[in-house]
């Protein structure tokens, strides 16, 4: 059995990346709807959202 560890490392730095990236949007989202932000945080919120829309559209290709 071969295992490909570059496309391993790839797929996990990029999710590392993208959960830290949903992570810190989420908080920007709550700390912006704390301080009376409302679009921000609507704006954050709704990039969370497409993220996890679009991997769990990958997920399902």
């Amino acid at each position: 059995m071969h295992v490909n560890w570059t496309a391993l490392g790839s797929v996990f730095l990029v999710s590392v990346v993208v959960t830290l990236l949903v992570s810190v949007l989420f908080a920007v989202g709550i700390v912006a709807q704390g301080r009376g932000k409302p679009v921000l945080a609507i704006g954050s919120f709704a990039i969370c959202g497409v993220v996890t829309l679009l991997g769990i559209a990958v997920i399902l290709a």
